[in-house]
């Protein structure tokens, strides 16, 4: 009696041991949760938010990056493209894009066309009210073959390279263009400190896209992901790099075979356009010194793939009334590509 009474005894004191055991796990995972919660709270209201590029310097003032991403209403951070254009923020449409939205189905007479490139593709960002020209949806306008008409997305974003615009070419084929325009290289060829493709691949944001949208959004998740990247050996040894192009000359022209290939495959007339800009420079730190073997590299590619090319570049060289600055066009530039591009357009759809 007494050894059962003594085994009854070590079964409740053990049961005990264990529901204690129990409770201060409980307690500790849901002190842990509340913490997360209460830090998650905290820096939304701080407004903390991942800042993973911290890629300027003072020798590289061109780069860009970081406010587009970050700092740029009209954009936001994307763990696949660096960044993305914002939705509904003026004169952006649902889609983050320009012009027809990407279900908008060409209706009779009408060829569905998606343009890509970079900021002198978007166009201006102008406040509402004010005029905002891009010449991608004005093709509208001009453009008329034989009565057939053009119903135009511009899928143009700030400082995108042909990294971001390859991968962005695969979300906007489902929707099944009949012509993409390409319009980039002188991004590509800005120098900085970490490449696209090399800041895509290392920063923790990354690793983990694979887990859900909710959990990339969290505040408290960007944060780890912040340590990550600063303590990250990888990521101090890039930082002493020597400058490198944002996309490599080589890349450049994988990635334009690579949006051809899947135009190909989408069964959309993919066509080339030359990047036009001002000016040239002796100074190997400044992007139009290595500008010309982009543009070269965008014609040579054209004729290797078999794709349409339109040399814009050539049209605009020595033409300063048609821009505000060095690489991006004014209101009548605009206007004058538009008319140019949709005759060189007309030309090569009247051969299909």
């Amino acid at each position: 009696m007494e050894r059962n009474e003594l085994k009854k005894k070590d079964n409740r004191a053990s049961k005990s041991r264990k529901g204690e055991f129990f409770i201060r796990i409980s307690l500790v995972c849901a002190s842990f949760f509340l913490c997360l919660v209460l830090a998650e709270v905290a820096l939304r209201l701080l407004g903390y938010r991942y800042t993973p590029m911290m890629i300027t310097s003072k020798t590289l003032p061109d780069d860009w990056r970081m406010l587009h991403a970050f700092n740029d209403r009209h954009f936001t951070y994307d763990p696949q493209l660096i960044w993305r254009p914002a939705k509904n923020v003026y004169p952006l449409n649902g889609d983050g894009f320009r012009g027809a939205a990407l279900s908008g189905k060409a209706g009779p007479g009408e060829l569905r066309l998606f343009a890509i490139g970079d900021s002198n593709t978007l166009g201006w960002l102008s406040l509402k009210g004010t005029p905002a020209p891009n010449w991608p949806v004005s093709l509208e306008e001009y453009f008329d073959l034989g009565g057939t008409k053009l119903k135009v997305t511009n899928a143009g974003a700030y400082g995108y390279t042909t990294f971001q615009g390859a991968r962005l070419l695969r979300e906007l084929l489902p929707h099944e263009p009949d012509v993409v325009l390409v319009s980039y290289g002188c991004n590509d060829a800005h120098l900085v400190h970490t490449s696209d493709e090399d800041f895509i691949e290392n920063t923790l944001a990354h690793r983990f896209q694979a887990l859900t949208a909710q959990t990339a959004r969290s505040r408290t998740f960007q944060l780890l992901s912040a340590g990550w990247d600063t303590f990250s050996a990888k990521g101090n040894a890039q930082a002493q790099e020597q400058p490198v192009h944002r996309v490599e000359l080589a890349a450049y022209v994988r990635n334009l075979e690579d949006m051809v290939a899947q135009c190909n495959a989408g069964r959309a007339r993919c066509v080339l356009l030359t990047r036009p800009y001002l000016g040239n420079s002796e100074d190997p730190g400044n992007w139009m010194h290595h500008a010309p073997r982009y543009y070269e590299a965008t014609k040579e590619t054209a004729k290797k793939s078999g794709a349409d090319l339109i040399d814009v570049y050539a049209h605009f060289k020595d033409k300063p009334e048609f821009f505000v600055n060095d690489s991006h066009y004014s209101e009548a530039g605009h206007a004058e590509a538009a008319r140019f591009i949709s005759g060189e357009l007309e030309k090569i759809l009247s051969t299909q």
